[in-house]
Order: structure tokens, then C-alpha cells, then sequence
């Protein structure tokens, strides 16, 4: 993959980032299932990549790598309303008739890359 692709990829990702497409929480559920499907389905072409590249049985596999992200991603799916919930905050007497509140969002996009 060349530099200019690297970079077209990133460009294109952060152009839909700011679509603000990522902050709806039914949008982040739809990939978080996706993921786990994705891994799911692709187990074997997974364990045997990690076979190839580091030496690691289809049981050490699973346990140290994709069991885990499997397991994080049910955890999120389980906790994430909770976690996206608008969150009130006191304000100060300085500041009356003030309301503050901590909106969970996004950061951005992260590029992923592997041979």
C-alpha cells in the first residue's frame, strides 16, 4: 500500500467522520455487531495467521487473542447506552442559572493497518 493510498484512505475516513454518521449509538451497536461477526466467521483464517506469523495453537489463539476482543466488544454492547447516557453536572453558585452536562462522543477515526 502506498503513501498517497494511506493517505486517500484517511482523508475519505475523516470526511465521513464529520458527516457525524459515528454519533448515533444505534450506528455504533450495527458496528460493534458487525465486528463480532467478522471475527466470528473469519476464526480459522485468524487462527491460522497467527499459526504463521507467531507459533500459537488454535486454543492460545483464540484465548490470548480473539477471545478477548469478543469479550470486550460483549461488554460494550451490554454497557454502551449506559456508557452514552448525557450525564448532569452541578454548576457553581458563580455561574447560576447555569446547567452543565457531559455528552459522551466520538473522538474521530482510527486507521488499522496489518499485512
Amino acid at each position: 500500500m502506498t503513501q498517497e493510498a494511506i493517505q486517500e484512505i484517511i482523508r475519505k475516513q475523516r470526511n465521513y467522520f464529520y458527516t457525524g454518521a459515528t454519533l448515533n449509538i444505534d450506528f455504533r451497536i450495527t458496528a460493534l455487531k458487525k465486528l463480532q461477526t467478522s471475527i466470528q466467521s473469519h476464526q480459522e483464517q485468524i487462527n491460522a495467521a497467527l499459526k504463521s506469523d507467531l507459533g500459537k495453537s488454535s486454543f492460545e489463539s483464540y484465548m490470548c487473542e480473539s477471545g478477548l476482543v469478543l469479550s470486550e466488544i460483549t461488554y460494550m454492547l451490554k454497557h454502551i447506552r449506559s456508557y452514552a447516557k448525557i450525564k448532569r453536572r452541578s454548576a457553581p453558585l458563580t455561574q447560576f442559572p447555569a446547567k452543565n452536562f457531559i455528552i459522551p462522543e466520538p473522538y474521530g477515526m482510527v486507521l488499522i493497518m496489518s499485512p
